[in-house]
């Protein structure tokens, strides 16, 4: 996903969902790829690129989890009102709605839980 092409191509014709932190679009692929985009409106650099850190990092965790497909997050300005747990919370709903995450994997989670 290099290209503005491609990004149009996700917006206009996958799904996405809305979250307090950022939008997230979900396109079936071969491959797991991702791109987040942080607008001036979130803030200075500092505060755009500690964003992307931020949603790498929650990527990374449920990475194993993730069905194969394109993934881009574009983050809200309210991603600093929330704690890292709500914000992985946030994410992981949002993926969960777009059907992103794999089904056994969310059964296994669970039951670990219990």
């Amino acid at each position: 996903m290099n290209s503005q092409k491609e990004f149009n191509r996700i917006y206009k014709q996958n799904q996405k969902w809305f979250n307090k932190a950022c939008v997230v679009y979900y396109d079936k692929k071969q491959s797991k790829t991702y791109a987040v985009i942080a607008s001036k409106k979130v803030g200075c650099a500092v505060y755009r690129n500690k964003a992307r850190r931020l949603i790498k990092a929650i990527f990374l965790r449920l990475y194993e989890q993730l069905e194969s497909g394109e993934y881009v997050f574009i983050i809200k300005k309210e991603l600093f009102e929330l704690s890292f747990c709500e914000l992985e919370k946030n994410i992981k709903w949002s993926l969960k709605k777009l059907g992103a995450i794999k089904e056994d994997k969310i059964e296994k989670t669970s039951n670990n839980i219990n």
